[in-house]
């Protein structure tokens, strides 16, 4: 079973958001604050949803977003405008988050409450409320895998990045982040079936 959602093709509007965002980025490289508010409000929510994700708890995930807007806005001046900013604010974010499970352990369950509230964001990608039940189930499905397995996936499968963005934000081979995210997929795939047993055996 993998996470992934349908394939979004660039068009005319994409474009030029992504033209917009790199004069954002040039002005906040100059000090514009009000253009780097904009570069956070653009991505804050995807962000967030990256670091929830991976450390699974409300409050940590919005301390480590707000942590990695500060490291964005303090590197942003040695940013070259002709890289990806997108993968590089992902690097940023992943190794935030990635440190903070090492520091704290094996990533907390989130309760009902804490899902549907993300659920019913706008732009969350499960897309509708009801399907909270679905999104519940892959949270703590997710909480079964090893950090290194969990991020690719994430990346992949529900931020919907390419190997090659992903392999750049990680830091390894492509060879090695391909072989990474099968692993993770089968991992995810075991992990989703055990969870399934017990309720077929309630239901027999």
């Amino acid at each position: 079973m993998t996470l992934r959602m349908p394939q979004q093709v660039l068009g005319p509007e994409e474009l030029a958001r992504r033209a917009e965002e790199k004069r954002q980025i040039v002005a906040a490289q100059a000090g514009d604050m009000v253009a780097f508010e904009a570069l956070v409000h653009r991505h804050e929510r995807k962000v967030y949803w990256i670091t929830r994700s991976l450390v699974g708890n409300n409050e940590d995930a919005r301390d480590i977003a707000q942590e990695s807007f500060l490291r964005v806005w303090q590197a942003l001046p040695r940013f070259q405008i002709q890289f990806n900013f997108y993968t590089w604010l992902h690097r940023i974010v992943v190794n935030l988050s990635i440190d903070h499970l090492r520091k704290h352990g094996r990533m907390q369950r989130q309760s009902i409450e804490e899902q549907e509230e993300l659920l019913q964001a706008p732009d969350n990608p499960q897309g509708v409320a009801e399907q909270h039940e679905l999104g519940e189930r892959i949270q703590t499905v997710l909480t079964m895998l090893p950090a290194k397995y969990r991020t690719v996936l994430v990346l992949r499968d529900v931020q919907e990045l390419s190997c090659a963005e992903i392999s750049r934000i990680i830091q390894c081979t492509g060879a090695n982040t391909r072989w990474r995210l099968h692993r993770a997929r089968a991992l995810f795939r075991e992990a989703w079936n055990r969870t399934q047993q017990p309720q077929h055996q309630e239901s027999d």
